[in-house]
């Protein structure tokens, strides 16, 4: 029972140091990328921004963001 106990406290130990890094990077890229942009550079705001772009053809499809990554969004988290 014991081993076992020690087992789980350590895989708990790992998963939580891989969640952390994990964090630690979101916040991170999040204070220079707009919260909004996914992975695709497609706007997911649910209202008007000027740096989307919306592609005529297809209508249902996300706005692409055309806005700069090297916005600092630092002080929108801090107060």
């Amino acid at each position: 029972m014991k081993n076992n106990k020690r087992k789980l406290e350590s895989s708990l130990k790992n998963l939580w140091e891989i969640y952390k890094d994990i964090a630690n990077t979101a916040t991170e890229i999040s204070k220079s990328r707009c919260p909004y942009k996914n992975a695709k550079d497609h706007c997911t705001a649910n209202f008007g921004c000027r740096n989307q772009y919306k592609n005529t053809s297809e209508p249902k499809q996300l706005p692409i963001c055309i806005g700069s990554d090297k916005l600092n969004y630092k002080d929108a988290w801090l107060n």
